[in-house]
Parts: C-alpha cells; structure tokens; sequence
C-alpha cells in the first residue's frame, strides 16, 4: 500500500508552468452578454459593440422600439417584437468562410424555428421541436455548397444549454452541452461578403421570405471562430451548470484516507491521510471548472471589480488587490496536486457527482516519465486523471464553507489505474464569478 501512495504523491510532485489558453484563439467575434443595462452588447474579442434593435413598435405605436431585456446572465429575446442584437463591419470580410465554428449558451421559453445567430451566408437555431439546426449557403463569390441540416437530438425548455456547430468544408459537426451528437458530410464554404460583415444575435432573416424570425428565449456567451475547435475545446466550452449563489473561487483542502488495492481490488484506509489542494471556480452564471492555479486581481476602471485570472498572460491588464510596499499584488492560490496541461478544465456533472478528466501528454515537458536530458527518455508514457467532487449540499453556504467528497484516479503511472478518495472542505476566497 505504501508503494500506491507513493505513486499517487508522484503525481502530486509535478510542477505546474504558465500556459496561454488556447480556447481563444482564432476568436474572431465573443459577446458575453453579462451586461446588466443599456442599448448596446459589447464584443470582447476585437472591441467592438452591437446595437440592440426591434422590428416591432410599442402596442400604443409611440414609435420606440421594443428592445431585448438583460436577464444577468444573458440576453432575453421576445419573439413577437423581433428583437436582435446586430453589429456591421464595413470594409472587412467576414471570417467565417470553410473552417469555422459557432457556440452560444441558450435557454428556449418555446420553438418556433428561431434563430440564435446569423449572418449574411448563415444562421443557426433551434426548431420547433427543439432540435439544433444549421443552414449555410455557399452561392456567392468564393462559396461552395450549402444546405440546411439538423440534429436528431432535441434540447427543452426552461434551462441553459450549450450548443455549438462547426464546419470544416467537408464536415458540418453538431454539439449539445459538450458532447458531439450529429456530423453530416458535406461540401461547404461561406462565400466572401465583399467588405461588409453582420452579426445578427436572437434572429435570422429567411433567405426566400425575406422573413425576420426572432429567438424565444435567453442567448449568453456567443462565440464564433474563424477555425475548427476540437471536441475537447467544445467540451471546455460546456462547463457544468451549479447554483449561481456559489459564484466564486473556492479553495479545496483534500484528505485522501484511503487507496485501492491493485492486487485485491478492495479499498483500504491509507497509513497516513495524503493532503491536497484544488482550487473550483464557479461564474456568475453557474458553470463550474477545476483550475490548476488562480490570482485574484481587479479591474483598472473608475469602480475596478474582482475578476479571478487562470491564464497568468492576462496578469498584466489588471491590478493587484494587496499591497506589498508600494506595490498592489494579486493574491495568488495553487493547486500543484492537479496537474492540468491547460489554466482550467470543464467539470461535468453526473448522478450528483462533478467530474473533470484530464491528460498529461507523453510528450508533456513535466511528465514525470520524460527526462529532456536523457536521449531514451524524450517522451514518456501518457498519464491520464480523473478527479469527481460530490458535495454535501447545493444551498449557498452562510459561512462560505462547503464538504464534498472526492474520489480520483490516475492510469499511466502504474500497469494498474490507482484509485483513492477522501473527503473536501471548500472554502470560498472570493464571491467574484469573472474568471479570465
């Protein structure tokens, strides 16, 4: 037993580097929607902004608008005045030609064939009996292909779902909360829109009817980019969803008290409890993630506000929240126990249980098999982990404190995946549920 606990603080020994999160790249349009009030939604990737508009006009026709209503999160649409969010690019080509992919987090009130986002050569939505769908047309300067397809696979009413599409000009790949559900093959490429680029939010326009057919629901988190994300990068996307009063950053102080045996495969209490550390962070919205490490920082504005920063390259753009000398620093927590090749992994949850899984790639500059300076040893072996949380309770915590379970388990270490589990005592350090 002694020989699998020493196995299991090999993996709490590797060190953790910096690491720019990946999940941004090639993102050429992100609007969050987590704004609280006012006219426009504003666009993080590049800057820019959309106006919030409406086809329709008050009942007592006062000739102003109907505009979409902030939910916090998200954006309500209203079906029966046609609301949108809508941006223009002039004299820039829209992105999103042979490789692309879109994602947006929504909750349906009803189906009617609505969309979530458009643009001149595409639309995306759900139809009236919840299935995702996809149309894009490649008639036009550059395009190829097109066709309108959709998921066997229905999503309901009244809770928040990821869904997601992507398109690789031979391939046209459907997603609901994370998991692929739908592939079809087929020859796509968006053609050029020669200069003048549009993001519709909460509508489509039909193509033959010229009919403007409005979401009937709540759209946060809209994303498009400009390539394919992986699976796994759709999976990121589609964190688990918790109770939105547990929004935070929450420290994990672990006791693994007992092991399984490889050789008899029956648990057994540990010699000495193992302790660790994880760290959870939970958005305002209620998505959970695992992180391998977290500063807590604040925003350089005229009322700066606690954002928690996993990827350590977006350091630079905040301020500390203590001061050290003359200098305001970040407070800073680590969990060297979660080797995480990435700043955060997803948590999904199951029977009541949250689950991340990760890997440590052979090739990992910190896997433990690998040793640059030994030519035998360029790449070791793949090291896999599995880390489930199940917490007492979901009621916010009135002392900011939470018990869970935890069990884990490792293969790659050893010829048999070791497995052991304790109990959690999380403690939230901050209620901010930013998490950059």
């Amino acid at each position: 037993m002694k020989h699998h606990v020493l196995i299991i603080l090999l993996t709490a020994a590797l060190c953790l580097v910096d690491a720019t999160a990946g999940i941004n790249d090639g993102l050429a349009y992100h609007y969050p929607l987590t704004e609280t009030g006012g006219t426009t939604a504003g666009e993080t990737a590049a800057g820019r902004h959309a106006g919030l508009g409406s086809e329709h006009f008050t009942p007592d026709f006062n000739f102003d608008p109907v505009l979409p209503t902030w939910a916090s999160p998200g954006l309500r649409f209203d079906p029966n005045y046609q609301q949108y969010a809508e941006r223009w690019d002039f004299g820039m080509d829209f992105p999103l030609r042979d490789f692309f992919t879109v994602a947006a987090w929504v909750k349906s009130d009803g189906f009617s064939g609505n969309g979530f986002v458009s643009s001149d050569f595409f639309a995306a939505g759900i139809h009236g009996g919840g299935q995702l769908w996809f149309y894009g047309d490649g008639n036009g300067d550059g395009g190829t292909g097109g066709g309108t397809w959709s998921t066997p696979q229905s999503i309901g009413t009244g809770a928040w779902h990821h869904i997601a599409v992507s398109n690789d000009g031979h391939t046209v790949r459907f997603y609901i909360d994370g998991a692929k559900v739908h592939e079809v093959g087929t020859r796509l490429v968006l053609p050029s829109t020669g200069g003048s680029a549009v993001v519709n939010i909460g509508r489509h326009i039909d193509s033959w009817t010229f009919e403007t057919k409005g979401f009937n629901g709540t759209i946060r988190d809209v994303r498009l980019y400009g390539r394919v994300l992986a699976d796994s990068e759709v999976a990121e996307l589609a964190p688990a969803m918790v109770d939105p009063a547990l929004a935070g950053l929450w420290v994990g102080r672990v006791l693994l008290d007992e092991v399984k045996d490889v050789r008899t495969n029956e648990w057994a209490t540990a010699p000495t409890a193992f302790p660790q550390q994880i760290l959870v962070h939970v958005s305002s919205s209620g998505e959970i993630r695992l992180l391998r490490e977290a500063t807590i920082m604040k925003t350089r504005d005229s009322a700066p506000t606690q954002v928690v920063v996993a990827d350590n390259v977006q350091l630079p753009t905040y301020d500390g929240v203590t001061r050290r000398g003359d200098k305001l620093i970040g407070q800073r927590f680590s969990a060297t126990t979660t080797p995480l090749p990435a700043p955060y992994a997803p948590m999904k949850e199951s029977g009541g249980w949250y689950s991340a899984a990760f890997t440590l790639g052979g090739a990992h500059p910190l896997n433990p098999f690998r040793h640059k300076y030994h030519p035998d040893l360029a790449q070791g072996r793949s090291i896999s982990h599995t880390l489930n949380i199940k917490f007492a309770n979901s009621d916010s915590p009135a002392d900011n404190t939470v018990a869970a379970t935890l069990t884990q388990s490792v293969s790659g270490l050893h010829k048999a995946t070791l497995e052991s589990r304790g109990s959690v005592t999380f403690t939230r350090v901050t209620d901010s549920g930013i998490l950059r």
